[in-house]
């Protein structure tokens, strides 16, 4: 079975052989309710992160916001029957004010679950980052690695890493601002998946990374911060953006930096790149920044965004400027990079052109790199291209 949720707030399995719908489950307990993050599966039960549109919606200055509340979903895989569904926030929002006289504003609301929960079944416990609130009051489980119970949903711990943010996309607005927050921002959000993990010694932790650009390692049993660590300046878009990776066998957790310019501006320095940070301990093995190829590219930016990949030996990463690098895992070192930032000729006759790589990164499988290139959204160079790589031995009989 093959299962995937939809910006509509429905949730499909089909067939993974033949496409045959199985299930529809509508997951929606409020109109603008969405999936962005992949479904996450353990023992004949689907795990459903909830995120909403109503970020961007309130740049409706006659919309009242905001009224949506992140949840996580428990699912029965087989039938699409829901289980339990747990709410970030606990609190029902309330009219708060209003503007344009008639115009009702409310809160609390936010915190969505954008991306994948991570699922630690030897604990019966399932993990989510969640984002910023969108309207105030602002709470306690925004810009927070949340514990759940697996069987039950009941929250057990929340750990918080920025108070009282509180934004949605009206504060970007101009004169259309009308539902921004007093005090807004600053958009430091959870957009990547927490990783479930161990040290050297054989210690559960569980590893997040925010756009704050700040990493940590976290008491999985606890929620106690263990580690902290910190590259570059963060914002809106990154940070951490959209997924770290590690190499348990190394004792690493790679971090990929995308430090694009936003507001509010920081004092730091920017620095967008890859880093690699010890498991047990935070500090940082080596960093490599992103060598940024922008030159005269329009919409291009050298950042590290996308959600990268790590192997035994190397880690890949997709870079806003369109380049696809190959690092040694052990060291940082460079390998190889290919520039998918160019037109193709793709294989079922239609053209294809790549551009920033972003949000999802490389794919790989068996002796098969795949990525797609091409993401216009944030003013980046869109496109249109999977890209397939694969392995060649060469005649003496090693890898090239």
């Amino acid at each position: 079975m093959l299962f995937f949720g939809t910006f509509a707030g429905n949730v499909f399995a089909v067939d993974g052989k033949t496409g045959e719908q199985l299930w529809k489950a509508d997951i929606k307990d409020h109109a603008y309710a969405m999936v962005t993050g992949t479904p996450g599966y353990h023992d004949g039960v689907l795990f459903v992160p909830v995120s909403s549109g109503e970020v961007a919606l309130a740049m409706n200055p006659f919309y009242g916001c905001c009224k949506f509340r992140g949840a996580l979903m428990s699912l029965n895989a087989l039938t699409g029957e829901i289980n339990w569904r747990t709410h970030v926030i606990d609190e029902e929002p309330q009219v708060t004010g209003r503007h344009y006289i008639f115009v009702e504003e409310w809160g609390p609301s936010g915190a969505p679950v954008w991306s994948a929960p991570t699922i630690a079944a030897e604990l019966g416990l399932v993990f989510v980052g969640t984002g910023e609130n969108y309207s105030r009051p602002a709470t306690a489980r925004s810009d927070a690695i949340v514990a759940f119970d697996l069987e039950s949903g009941a929250i057990l711990w929340a750990q918080q890493y920025t108070a009282e943010d509180a934004f949605n996309m009206s504060c970007l607005a101009g004169v259309f601002s009308a539902n921004c927050p007093d005090d807004w921002g600053p958009d430091l959000d959870f957009g990547a998946p927490p990783i479930f993990s161990e040290t050297a010694n054989g210690k559960k932790i569980l590893l997040a990374g925010q756009k704050s650009g700040g990493v940590y390692g976290i008491d999985p049993i606890s929620g106690e911060r263990i580690w902290e660590t910190v590259f570059g300046r963060g914002g809106m878009l990154g940070g951490v953006h959209w997924g770290m990776a590690v190499n348990e066998t190394l004792g690493l957790v790679y971090v990929p930096i995308s430090d694009v310019p936003s507001q509010p501006e920081s004092d730091r320095e920017r620095e967008p790149g890859l880093n690699a940070v010890d498991i047990s301990t935070g500090s940082t093995r080596w960093s490599t920044p992103a060598p940024g190829a922008c030159n005269r590219r329009e919409r291009c930016r050298p950042g590290l965004s996308a959600a990268v990949l790590a192997t035994d030996d190397l880690v890949f990463a997709g870079g806003l400027d369109g380049f696809l690098h190959a690092y040694r895992a052990d060291s940082g070192e460079l390998v190889w990079r290919y520039d998918t930032w160019r037109e193709y000729s793709a294989v079922n006759g239609l053209p294809a052109e790549g551009g920033a790589i972003d949000v999802h990164g490389p794919v790989v499988a068996g002796d098969w790199l795949f990525v797609q290139s091409g993401y216009g959204s944030f003013g980046q160079k869109g496109g249109n291209a999977l890209l397939a790589f694969r392995v060649q031995v060469s005649e003496n009989g090693s890898d090239g």
